[in-house]
């Protein structure tokens, strides 16, 4: 892969986090989890702040779009070094998807469909059942996006492609997300989902600097390779 895609996915990777961020910062200050005060939830799907939430949702979804650019560029050098036959590559790109899948159309649909009850029908508990599918969705899309850091730490510890510092911490980010999953209602899983995004703002500044690391492309390919001699 050439320098100029490698800074392309770098600039779709911090494209991807400053967008969302900047949803989420004009959302403004929410609590919808599931051991949220009923009231709570039917005042964020129902209430005077309702445009301004739409918007901020839009907003997210946008950056959520871009953060499929990245993947499509961190799996084309991941597999480049990894070589044809290495599945960690293809693991990442397809948990790319997954979590993609989770948060775009179930997440968010779940969102959206909460809002259109809470303003078309006074039907309070249906607005509650999608706000728990909306919550319980984004906990499984933190379970992809955490197995999507460990397959791109494998595959770039197998392929030397990123700087061992990057993979170890993707690597170790990505395990306790997955782990964290159990105690997602306590939000503590959140907090290591920052630093998710933390890692993708890392990996992208490394990307937009073009350097190379390591040996050769499919370097692994050429270590497991027979002897000829």
């Amino acid at each position: 892969m050439s320098r100029t895609t490698l800074r392309v996915g770098g600039a779709f990777g911090l494209s991807h986090v400053v967008v969302v961020i900047a949803g989420f910062a004009l959302t403004g200050p929410t609590d919808t989890t599931p051991r949220a005060p009923i009231e709570d939830v039917l005042a964020f799907y129902t209430g005077d702040k309702l445009m301004r939430a739409f918007t901020g949702g839009y907003i997210e979804l946008l950056g959520y779009l871009l953060f499929v650019p990245f993947v499509a560029c961190l799996f084309q050098h991941l597999r480049r070094h990894e070589g044809p036959d290495g599945i960690a590559a293809l693991s990442a790109l397809g948990l790319g998807a997954v979590y993609l899948a989770a948060v775009i159309g179930t997440g968010f649909g779940a969102g959206a469909a909460a809002m259109w009850i809470g303003t078309h029908a006074e039907v309070p508990a249906g607005v509650i059942a999608l706000n728990s599918l909306r919550s319980f969705s984004y906990a499984a899309s933190l379970a992809a996006f955490g197995a999507f850091l460990v397959a791109v730490a494998v595959s770039a510890l197998v392929g030397r492609s990123l700087p061992k510092w990057l993979s170890i911490s993707a690597l170790v980010i990505g395990a306790t997300l997955v782990a964290g999953i159990a105690r997602f209602v306590d939000g503590w899983a959140d907090i290591v989902a920052f630093l998710g995004l933390a890692w993708i703002i890392a990996a992208s500044v490394w990307a937009l600097r073009g350097r190379q690391v390591g040996g050769s492309p499919t370097r692994a390919a050429e270590l497991a390779a027979p002897s000829r001699l």
